[in-house]
């Protein structure tokens, strides 16, 4: 290589210049040859760790794009978006949580269940994270109401996913909810089912006397 042919030619230089004989350059050989295998070696790990290290940094750099671009994606989004680690820790969420939760304060690091207290419709207490620990994949709950304050509540659409981190760097699972307020579509659901009802006994009524009068007339 071109390495070697340097050191070649600056050994031959420096022989010249202090007059050491072939004999004993060639009784020394192997020392040198030691000498610059070792050299070789140290410059070929010094070389691959820059390498190394250029690709790491590269890695670093292209998480942090892809983390931001994911930060970005889930504060677009119109659905209060939580993500928390096994343990109940959020770790991602957006402003549509916080204003679903009408709060303030950094959510980050802190545990769902000091923000989230969940009912269902028998006004039991319900644990969020007993749901999504009984989650495989994907569920959906519609049937769940969230106080807030002392006499209001809203009726949540929740859909939890299950999510595993694999990397090297953080290997830990953790869920996703994605949460929408649905009160007003519960309403609605309520007053149509209770037109359908009135309509249905409104009908019934002049059927059933209809009804009766055939009856009459064919007696």
């Amino acid at each position: 290589s071109l390495l070697t042919l340097i050191l070649v030619v600056a050994l031959a230089c420096i022989f010249q210049q202090i007059n050491i004989s072939w004999t004993s350059f060639l009784k020394i050989l192997p020392q040198i040859a030691v000498v610059v295998a070792v050299t070789l070696v140290l410059i070929r790990i010094v070389s691959g760790s820059r390498k190394r290290r250029s690709e790491l940094a590269e890695r670093v750099l292209q998480a942090q794009y892809e983390h931001q671009r994911l930060i970005a994606l889930v504060n677009s989004m119109t659905e209060a978006v939580l993500a928390v680690n096994q343990a109940g820790v959020i770790t991602i969420y957006n402003s549509a949580a916080m204003d679903l939760l009408d709060t303030n304060l950094d959510l980050a690091d802190k545990n769902i269940a000091d923000f989230i207290q969940l009912r269902d419709s028998d006004g039991k207490v319900v644990s969020l994270m007993k749901i999504a620990a009984e989650t495989q994949y994907l569920s959906q709950r519609t049937d769940l109401i969230m106080p807030i304050g002392a006499n209001d509540q809203i009726n949540l659409e929740i859909n939890i996913s299950r999510t595993s981190l694999t990397s090297p760097l953080a290997k830990q699972q953790g869920y996703t909810f994605m949460l929408r307020d649905i009160t007003q579509q519960k309403s609605l659901d309520v007053e149509r089912e209770e037109f359908i009802s009135v309509v249905s006994h409104e009908l019934r009524t002049p059927i059933a006397i209809a009804e009766a009068n055939v009856s009459v007339a064919q007696l």
